[in-house]
């Protein structure tokens, strides 16, 4: 493989999911040309959301690593100079790698982190004299925090300084997250950092930005709306805390950072009372030529939908937290270039009489290769799926959240009738589900041979369930993913023996255990 050009491997290596982890470390053993791109890949997007402690922790390695780049200065002012087995030579420039920041998970990497290293039980703690008027580290001032805990400080201070490392040697931030619900971040600690020069210049050509939960946005909003004019992908969603909000945003600095940008392709803002849908308003030039996905939340749904039609090139709806059935228009909309439909907790159907959003599938179903259902109330995500197969022929790809067996009994019938159907996720939202062993013996009755990816997600599948449902469906998927009640052992030789039998190829095997459940998830990825 070593004979390819550079370019080819990187336009292959492109093609990997950055959260493939596993293929991406593979790839950088081939050889050395190999290895630099596969690793630039693999640091470019390093902040991956784990649900795991135990993976967090293992995660956390990258502080380690991080931590490395910095001066003797800076780590003498961390306490950490000399300690903790952080290297004093690594094989490569990783912070130069570095396209996303995303402040909720390289905090939980360093809190992680410290837990483990300088606040574990066998660590001699040296606490960070942060109150030092001298010291020039510090762009925030911690002196103000309420919080007492010196982890919570020293974790805000990590950041701080891992952060600008991030910035100064970074080639320039693409994916910028910022999200704050639980008050991991003082209130003005996101603005303080990001106003800061080198900051400004390495968002210059940001592409991503999602502004989120309990902090001033107004003079963040402000400052990105200056300096980055190129952002394709923005979500923002506001506080209704009524001491917070009163200073924060209002409409029209939203609908000036529309404005301002150029390649604007997917839009999600959740307004509160002072920032109305009105936000269109004005930038419709705009839209009307980039926006290509949406996500509507709850207000004048009649209003933005006339908006939107004028939006030629719109392939993506989300309806979220609205009430449906009351929607005047929404029955009479047609986005010929639509493709994909979420409805999210959602209420659209009422006893048996007409819903709009059963003529709006009339209408768009031809063209939709994508629909997600989830948290709908009652029996509203049964009788939309028994409309799947007779509106919906070229679906593609659909998730749902299955409860009862009416639920189950129309998901048969969509992947007896849709043949074109290819990716298949489906079971409960975020609870884990008992008794569903019935469920997946109900649809081992079928061999939907035409899909190719399946994920159950919280259900909470005994292992010969398990068994008889994976020799079923791994013959012909190539993505499998499903929990089992057992642990890894058994389940590693019950998968290489049935991957044997099938004559089958498997390309990677990923168990991981659920904590507090007697459960583990698992991953097969086969050719």
């Amino acid at each position: 493989m070593s004979f390819l050009p550079v370019e080819v491997i990187d336009i292959i290596i492109n093609y990997i999911d950055e959260c493939d982890l596993s293929t991406l470390l593979n790839i950088s053993l081939v050889d050395r040309k190999w290895c630099l791109i596969g690793i630039r890949r693999l640091w470019s997007f390093p902040f991956i959301k784990v649900y795991n402690k135990k993976r967090l922790e293992i995660y956390s390695k990258i502080i380690t690593i991080l931590l490395s780049f910095l001066d003797n200065e800076t780590k003498s002012f961390l306490k950490i100079d000399g300690l903790f087995d952080i290297p004093f030579k690594t094989s490569f420039d990783y912070p130069s790698f570095i396209r996303q920041i995303d402040f909720v998970i390289l905090r939980d990497l360093i809190y992680s982190w410290l837990e483990q290293n300088k606040f574990s039980p066998h660590s001699i703690n040296q606490e960070i004299d942060y109150e030092n008027e001298n010291n020039h580290f510090l762009s925030f001032n911690y002196k103000n925090l309420n919080d007492g805990f010196q982890i919570t400080i020293e974790t805000l201070i990590f950041f701080e300084i891992l952060f600008k490392l991030i910035i100064r040697k970074s080639q320039g931030i693409n994916i910028l997250r910022i999200v704050s619900f639980k008050h991991e971040f003082p209130l003005t600690y996101p603005y303080t950092l990001i106003k800061l020069e080198e900051s400004q210049r390495c968002l210059s050509r940001l592409k991503q930005f999602k502004c989120k939960g309990d902090f001033l946005k107004k003079p963040l909003m402000l400052l990105i709306t200056e300096i980055s004019h190129e952002i394709s992908t923005f979500s923002l969603s506001l506080s209704n805390d009524s001491l917070l909000y009163k200073k924060d945003l209002k409409t029209s600095h939203v609908s000036s950072f529309l404005k301002s940008q150029t390649k604007l392709k997917n839009l999600s803002v959740r307004s509160n009372d002072l920032v109305t849908f009105k936000y269109l308003k004005g930038v419709k030039k705009i839209i009307r030529k980039t926006l290509q996905e949406i996500k509507l939340f709850e207000g004048d749904l009649d209003y933005r939908l006339k908006k939107l039609l004028k939006c030629s090139n719109l392939r993506r709806i989300c309806f979220y937290n609205l009430n449906l059935f009351e929607n005047q228009s929404l029955g009479h909309v047609v986005f010929p270039n639509l493709k994909d439909l979420e409805i999210i907790n959602c209420n659209f159907l009422l006893s048996d009489e007409p819903s709009p959003i059963i003529s709006f599938l009339i209408n768009n179903g031809s063209n939709l290769l994508k629909i997600r259902l989830s948290m709908i109330p009652d029996d509203q995500i049964s009788r939309f799926l028994l409309k799947i197969p007779q509106y919906c022929p070229n679906l593609v790809t659909l998730s749902v959240d299955l409860i009862t067996k009416s639920d189950l009994q129309n998901f048969y019938q969509v992947l007896l009738s849709c043949n074109n159907l290819k990716n298949v996720d489906f079971g409960n939202k975020c609870k884990w589900q008992h008794f569903v062993n019935e469920y997946i013996l109900y649809l081992n009755k079928i061999s939907p041979s035409n899909l190719r990816k399946l994920r159950v997600r919280y259900w909470i599948v005994h292992i010969k369930s398990f068994k008889r449902f994976f020799k079923k469906y791994g013959s012909f998927v190539n993505e499998f993913e499903c929990p089992c009640t057992e642990g890894e052992v058994e389940i590693r030789s019950l998968v290489m023996s049935l991957v044997k039998k099938m004559n089958r190829t498997l390309v990677s095997l990923l168990i991981e255990e659920v904590e507090f459940q007697m459960i583990s998830v698992v991953k097969i990825r086969l050719k």
